[in-house]
């Protein structure tokens, strides 16, 4: 009897032993299958982003090889960040320019939106052309790029509070050097602003597709900032807002006395092109000097 038993205790012992190493092989298998998988969907953006490149002058040569360099790290940070469950996912995303978030991704971001507010920097040209060339400030019914108020206080002043440099503010928005050298201004998107836009379904993601989007746009809401990604922002699209009843004039004189230039209650241009005045405040404000 304890001859059988130890017998049946030995088999049992082999069954499991063997059910260890298949589920380990198993999981080493599905582990390379993985890693290749990452492997040609990284070749793959990265051939994606060369092909592009050709041709294209707003990307310098130096940019170019840094996002090359940094691309993995900004996956990684995807990841982290719960925009996406592998780095194979976001480099599949930078290909084909379209990208889809887990769920309850993106509205974790818009709950610092909606508390804080939106802000966007453009320098004199942007907003000259936002009232007398186009009539709206931002890209009409695509709309306009912008990050979380709270974001961009923290980046643009120093610890006493005094605003960084234009050439700093140029790293931390990822524009052409000397952008903001003849001045920079702000959008300023109330929270209640963005909380009536986010109501009305306005509110949303960039894409590699969206108007305006460069080379260097990456899945994860979030700005690509070379190696410096402490600098980097999350990044969403607010509605674009109506300035045809604007006039440049009275908007720099209000700058020029008080700093700012108030719209209560703006009309907005909505995604279907439609226009709608919804509640809260849009402030330009004359940064620096």
């Amino acid at each position: 009897m304890k001859n059988l038993e130890n017998s049946r205790l030995a088999t049992e012992s082999s069954r499991f032993k063997s059910y260890v190493a298949r589920e380990k092989l198993i999981n080493t298998l599905r582990k390379q299958n993985a890693d290749l998988n990452l492997i040609t969907f990284r070749e793959k953006a990265i051939e994606i982003f060369n092909r592009d490149l050709k041709g294209n002058s707003w990307v310098s040569i130096r940019q170019a090889d840094e996002f090359v360099e940094t691309l993995d790290d900004y996956a990684q940070l995807s990841v982290d960040n719960g925009a996406v469950s592998t780095k194979a996912d976001f480099y599949k995303m930078y290909s084909n320019k379209n990208y889809i978030y887990l769920d309850g991704f993106i509205k974790n971001i818009k709950q610092l939106y909606i508390k804080t507010g939106a802000s966007s920097i453009v320098n004199g040209q942007d907003l000259y052309n936002a009232i007398e060339q186009y009539g709206t400030i931002g890209r009409g019914k695509s709309g306009n790029f912008a990050t979380s108020m709270a974001e961009d206080i923290a980046l643009l002043y120093d610890s006493s509070g005094n605003l960084v440099s234009s050439g700093m503010i140029e790293a931390i928005k990822g524009v052409d050097e000397g952008k903001y050298l003849s001045g920079a201004f702000q959008y300023e998107y109330s929270p209640q602003f963005v909380k009536s836009f986010d109501q009305i379904g306005e509110v949303r993601t960039v894409t590699g597709k969206t108007p305006g989007s460069s080379l260097l746009n990456i899945p994860g809401a979030k700005t690509w900032a070379g190696k410096n990604m402490a600098l980097s922002q999350s990044e969403l699209m607010m509605p674009s807002i109506d300035t045809s009843n604007l006039k440049l004039e009275d908007v720099l004189l209000s700058m020029e006395s008080t700093g700012i230039y108030t719209l209560n209650n703006p009309t907005i241009v909505l995604k279907d092109g439609t226009k709608k005045i919804v509640e809260g405040q849009f402030i330009i404000r004359k940064l620096g000097n």
